[in-house]
């Protein structure tokens, strides 16, 4: 099949969206598919003949020139969650999701959960398919210069919807001696208030992350905590697990979905909330800790991207 795919969100740094896109492009390429990048908006689609057109950031043309246009909607938190995100973005949002689904032939999400919010929110299940993420550990890792000894690790962008504020705050009243919270991510909506609240013993790298790197990090720290209050997959904790890294998140039904009992839950989103789950972590025996680890490790082993690659396609076939 020829397929063109829309490179725009590659101009994003350190995404899910930006991971998945770049992955989904090179198996399908590996599988022998003919790749067509739209690397600017729609202008070599109008001139150029294929089968399928995939929108990895909710993006359609305005135009049919193929078989089938797919898109992949990868979460709705701007209406789970619209108060942290700028107002204007939830309405560019919305309109942009809209389209969307009344465009595309296929829909794709990254999990059962988010299909499920767009049956509620909008209406449509129909055509909407769930295309798991997938995980590969780098071949090899790259060293990140000056770590702190010991440390829990938060990677991705630094915003409300992460509850990255609540984190730090909890971190900074926990004041655990010789242990430090490292923020591995951008600048989001919202940062500035987390910026007002770095201290000692919590070190922000704001910047781009090559996978080697992001799993050096994940490999060294003592944990993940990935607070967020909403997510349409959630990388970081697969990534995490394929690591063999143990993870404290919250209790987001995604997250069960798919690493089930294997990590350790937060039992809210309050300051209070993480400060408890982190010190119930440390409480915890050696032993527990090693088991849900290899465990999750387990369940990450089922995730790859040639898989993700492979369902797609047979998504595409089975409709042509």
């Amino acid at each position: 099949m020829r397929i063109f795919i829309d490179t725009t969100c590659l101009n994003y740094t350190f995404s899910g969206i930006q991971n998945f896109t770049i992955n989904l492009i090179k198996e399908f390429k590996n599988l022998g598919e003919e790749v067509k990048e739209i690397k600017k908006p729609f202008f070599n689609f109008l001139f150029e003949k294929g089968d399928i057109y995939l929108g990895p950031d909710g993006r359609v043309p305005f135009i049919k020139k193929v078989k089938i246009i797919s898109t992949i909607i990868h979460d709705v938190c701007f209406e789970t969650n619209p108060e942290t995100f700028p107002e204007k973005a939830v309405k560019i949002a919305r309109k942009k999701v809209k389209k969307a689904l009344l465009k595309s032939d296929i829909i794709f999400t990254p999990s059962n959960f988010t299909k499920k919010m767009i049956e509620k929110f909008y209406g449509i299940k129909n055509k909407v398919y769930t295309i798991y993420p997938g995980v590969n550990f780098p071949d090899t890792l790259k060293q990140v210069e000056n770590l702190p000894e010991k440390f829990f690790l938060f990677v991705g962008t630094v915003q409300k919807r992460k509850n990255c504020l609540n984190l730090v705050k909890a971190f900074k009243e926990l004041n655990l001696r010789n242990i430090c919270l490292l923020l591995a991510g951008e600048e989001g909506f919202g940062a500035e208030e987390v910026k007002k609240e770095i201290s000692r013993n919590i070190i922000w790298l704001k910047r781009y992350f090559s996978q080697e790197e992001i799993f050096y990090l994940y490999k060294k720290a003592i944990a993940l905590v990935f607070p967020s209050l909403c997510e349409g997959f959630g990388l970081p904790v697969l990534e995490a697990m394929a690591s063999m890294t143990p993870v404290i998140a919250s209790s987001l039904q995604v997250f069960k979905e798919y690493a089930k009992d294997k990590i350790f839950y937060l039992t809210g989103f309050d300051i209070k909330d993480i400060k408890e789950g982190i010190i119930k972590f440390l409480d915890e025996s050696e032993e527990e800790i090693k088991k849900k680890v290899k465990e999750a490790k387990k369940i990450a082993d089922g995730f790859s991207w040639k898989k993700t690659a492979l369902n797609t396609l047979k998504v595409w076939k089975e409709t042509i």
